[in-house]
């Protein structure tokens, strides 16, 4: 079987006077800069697999959201497939993906969708911490227990 790769595009939102902003930045994406790494690849290694997830739970006393870290086992299975969007003249990207692995005991199947920007012609990612500690990239997963 094939092995699938990674895909980056831009996103349908665009408007026609952003779409040349947002290929040159997709391309920027896919392709090594001077022989290095391409910031795809960067991503690829960098959602392989997490430790931790960090969610919002709501207290049934108080009725407020209170974060819970909780430790888990999450592997990506599928490739990433990347899509640039530009939104007020700012670069979002957006990092979709398949994942599998195991939270509280329970196996688990996931959709993944982290989010970044792209600044001074690199990726970063929307952190999940504001104090800028290194935490995985902020992300919706949708989890189904198996």
């Amino acid at each position: 079987m094939k092995k699938q790769k990674s895909q980056v595009g831009i996103s349908q939102k665009n408007t026609i006077a952003d779409a040349q902003l947002a290929k040159a930045v997709a391309r920027r994406i896919a392709t090594g800069m001077d022989g290095g790494a391409s910031a795809l690849e960067c991503m690829e290694l960098e959602t392989e697999s997490g430790w931790q997830v960090t969610t919002c739970q709501v207290n049934p006393v108080t009725r407020n959201c209170e974060t819970v870290i909780r430790e888990c086992n999450i592997q990506r299975t599928s490739p990433l497939t990347v899509t640039v969007e530009i939104r007020y003249d700012k670069v979002n990207i957006e990092a979709r993906y398949l994942a599998e692995g195991w939270i509280d005991g329970k196996e688990f199947l996931a959709k993944v969708t982290a989010y970044g920007r792209w600044e001074n012609d690199w990726y970063v990612w929307d952190k999940t911490n504001p104090n800028g500690s290194p935490e995985a990239p902020y992300a919706k997963i949708y989890i189904s227990e198996l």
